[in-house]
């Protein structure tokens, strides 16, 4: 067996599951977690990313450079980025996986109109340890 890691081995992964993403609110998956369940979407290119990044798992343990070593990595840190990319924690299909989301693509987030509120509430209760929340 050959392996190869790095962010060339990376791109072809993100690009398919980017893929993914985008037919996933294109054919209206996003209503209950049934196809059609949902209205057609045209996600922009900034949902397609907050989905993917938003479902990311920052658990690991390093970076394995073969003989210089094991990197070791934090969350967020200038190795792991966001983090293993997982699409089973970014969207929601219906027995298949339990993640759970809102989104608001394409509002106007300021320009001469009175501003837009969306009240969200975050359920902590599967392990959300942010202190802010």
């Amino acid at each position: 067996l050959y392996s190869q890691a790095g962010s060339s081995m990376s791109a072809p992964l993100v690009a398919g599951a980017a893929a993914l993403v985008r037919q996933y609110f294109e054919e209206g998956w996003h209503g209950d977690g049934t196809k059609g369940s949902g209205s057609y979407v045209n996600p922009s290119g900034a949902l397609v990313k907050a989905t993917i990044i938003n479902g990311a798992q920052t658990d690991i343990r390093g970076v394995d450079n073969g003989s210089r070593g094991i990197t070791p990595v934090r969350p967020y840190d200038n190795n792991a980025g966001f983090g293993r990319m997982s699409l089973t924690d970014s969207l929601y299909v219906a027995g298949m996986t339990d993640a759970g989301f809102k989104f608001w693509d394409g509002d106007r987030l300021f320009d001469g109109d009175p501003a837009t509120t969306h009240e969200v509430t975050i359920d902590k209760s599967r392990g959300c340890d942010a202190k802010d929340l």
